[in-house]
């Protein structure tokens, strides 16, 4: 009898132990499962970056605190992001959040690979809406969708600007104030050969030495029609086959056959570094010297030959949007919220990412060697700058969607031998616009102008 009482005590015993540990090892699971939904991927591009694992952990901390969720940001060279992002969304791997890159943001949307965040917004996002603003966000509604936030950041740029190492001008003994054209400039750079012949007159990081032209910088990675007159007129013209592209290719040619330019496509920052390069193509703005200052350990001249202006893929060219992959997307926009409204991460990840990617560039402070106005400076900067007629137009090439992708696949082909000078750029040129006619750049620009008069007929923007 008391045997038969043992077993059966020892058997309820074994019962209650096994719903014990059965519950533990459930909990555990649903505690690892919970952590692991909880844990947003956010894709962002960058130039060059040390991991720093303490910079990450801070911003975990606040996401933490904030919404009680934690990120992993991937961060993938700006030479590669577009691809590997496309890839790693085709494959079905988890994005929440990701920085569309130019053209991401048109292709993304038509694809479905981004989500329209409309009613996101207006739920869970409120406090986005109230920072961008109502004219900021219409710059990148496309048929009435928002398929991305654009960045708070300066938009304008001064056109046909260049960067002169000030060292090598006192070196030289040459007064930058006294060039006002680019011929005068250009009979610097000769000078400069002449006198330092192992310096690299002119270079550029944007694999164009094109990149401070109106035209180039104004609509980005894929100037698939242009607006007329730099922004001025209503109507968009090819590009590639108008006298002012082919003044700016014979431009870097004559420079390239003259020997101002490197042979090869070297990392403008490690040029820099080294002192090794006179002058750097880029767009200027207000803080520009410090910027390249801090970007090169060198003291620059900004030289600026064109005017300010204000362009619609300015707008677009870094936009945050929400992948369809995402584990949530309401989770996911709340995210962004924090991103665009805390002043802590915005500063810790200006130390990771180029500024100009950043959420919320207004909200970081201005660096030392930069004036403690700089953002008003900034503000009044963008007031002042010539805007383009198209700012707030938003081209869907869903309807030619085959000939749109073909047309950029060709210039990307063709882009860095053309704008780099290192090939005869006639021939090059030639070959390049019969490509772009028989893959159907007219049906294209033809759809762009359809749309854009649409638009303009009936805009409230």
């Amino acid at each position: 009898m008391k045997a038969q009482k043992f077993i059966f005590i020892s058997c309820i015993m074994l019962f209650f132990l096994f719903l014990i540990f059965s519950g533990c090892a459930r909990a555990s699971e649903k505690e690892e499962k919970t952590d692991q939904e909880d844990t947003f991927v956010i894709a962002l591009p960058v130039f060059s970056y040390l991991e720093d694992e303490t910079a990450k952990n801070k911003i975990n901390k606040i996401m933490e605190k904030e919404l009680g969720v934690k990120i992993d940001i991937k961060l993938i060279d700006f030479d590669h992001y577009e691809q590997n992002v496309k890839k790693m969304i085709a494959n079905g791997e988890q994005v929440d959040i990701l920085v569309n890159l130019c053209n991401m943001y048109v292709e993304g949307a038509v694809r479905g690979d981004l989500l329209e965040l409309t009613d996101l917004l207006e739920k869970e996002g409120k406090g986005i809406l109230s920072t961008i603003g109502k004219n900021l966000m219409a710059t990148c509604t496309m048929n009435g969708g928002i398929y991305g936030i654009p960045n708070i950041r300066d938009h304008a740029v001064r056109t046909d600007t260049y960067y002169l190492n000030r060292e090598i001008l006192e070196r030289n003994q040459i007064n930058p104030k006294e060039i006002r054209s680019l011929e005068e400039l250009e009979t610097v750079f000769e000078k400069i050969h002449e006198n330092e012949p192992d310096t690299i007159v002119v270079s550029s990081n944007l694999q164009t030495l094109c990149g401070n032209d109106y035209y180039l910088s104004a609509n980005s990675s894929y100037p698939i029609g242009v607006l007329e007159d730099e922004g001025r007129g209503d109507l968009y013209m090819n590009l590639f086959e108008s006298e002012e592209y082919r003044k700016r290719l014979e431009i870097v040619q004559r420079w390239h056959e003259k020997g101002y330019i490197q042979n090869e496509l070297k990392s403008e920052k490690v040029v820099n570094k080294k002192g090794e390069t006179f002058a750097f193509i880029r767009c200027g703005k207000p803080g520009g010297e410090e910027e390249m200052k801090r970007l090169t350990s060198k003291e620059y001249y900004e030289l600026q030959l064109g005017e300010d202006v204000i362009t619609q893929a300015s707008y677009m060219i870094f936009t945050y949007g929400i992948s369809k992959n995402t584990i949530s997307a309401e989770k996911s926009i709340k995210i962004l919220e924090i991103l665009y409204q805390n002043r802590d991460i915005n500063n810790i990840l200006k130390k990771m990412i180029p500024e100009w990617v950043l959420p919320n560039l207004f909200l970081t402070d201005s660096d030392a060697e930069c004036s403690e106005n700089l953002w008003e400076e900034v503000k009044r900067f963008e007031r002042n700058a010539r805007k383009s007629n198209d700012i707030g137009f938003v081209f869907d090439p869903s309807s030619v969607m085959e000939e749109y992708l073909k047309v950029c696949k060709i210039y990307n082909r063709y882009r860095v031998l053309l704008e780099n000078g290192i090939f005869e750029y006639e021939k090059l040129l030639r070959q390049m616009n019969q490509e772009m006619n028989d893959a159907g750049i007219d049906i294209v620009i033809q759809e762009k102008n359809r749309q854009y008069q649409l638009w303009k007929n009936s805009r409230q923007f």
